[in-house]
């Protein structure tokens, strides 16, 4: 008897007693793990196919150890420029140990999910309303708010009350325009350089 079933997206071929390798999975030595995403069972006689899993299918395994593939090696180079690069790599694995297939277990999750779609749509089940998520507020949008605050407000000018105690603040100097008197005497006008007289009047 055998079952194809998908793990972490790969389709693998899975005998009772038989071991698979698969994509690393994180679990220790021994866990037991039960995959219901079975694509086909057979038992040699008759073959089931899923659309897409087989309903009541699952496969039993559990972990036998974790370990690393062989060694491959990645080398780049480009050609007349002197660039060379030497990689090595290991992939992780798990190996699995097939202990049970059974074909009329408990649903999968495919069909679960199915029936409750179903029940749903038929109005058996009620949706609990989903709450707000709770928003946190970052730096950015504390500013945001504090400049919306402050545009909402307007602005008025604080009148201060002086009392009877208190003095008032001494007015600002300004500029007197000076006022010459009658009897003032005004600023006697500063004497220029006589012009030269010319040839012709001193000849006259």
């Amino acid at each position: 008897m055998y079952a194809i079933v998908r793990i972490s997206g790969k389709q693998y071929h899975a005998e009772i007693g038989n071991t698979i390798v698969v994509e690393k999975l994180p679990y220790e030595a021994g866990h037991k793990l039960t995959f219901e995403e079975v694509l086909l069972i057979s038992d040699g006689e008759n073959t089931r196919v899923g659309q897409p899993f087989v309903t009541g299918a699952s496969v039993d395994t559990e972990i036998v150890e974790q370990f690393k593939g062989k060694k491959i090696v990645v080398f780049k180079y480009k050609p007349k420029v002197r660039y060379r690069r030497k990689q090595g790599h290991r992939q992780n694995y798990t190996r699995l140990l097939v202990n049970h297939i059974s074909t009329s277990g408990s649903k999968t999750r495919a069909a679960r999910k199915a029936e409750v779609v179903e029940e749903i749509v038929a109005g058996s089940v009620e949706i609990e309303p989903i709450a707000e998520p709770v928003v946190k507020k970052t730096r950015a949008t504390k500013k945001a708010s504090e400049s919306e605050a402050k545009s909402a407000t307007p602005k008025t000018r604080s009148t201060k009350k002086v009392g009877d105690g208190e003095e008032k603040p001494a007015a600002k100097k300004t500029r007197s325009t000076k006022t010459v008197s009658d009897s003032e005497e005004k600023p006697a006008a500063k004497k220029t350089r006589s012009t030269k007289k010319t040839k012709t009047s001193e000849e006259a």
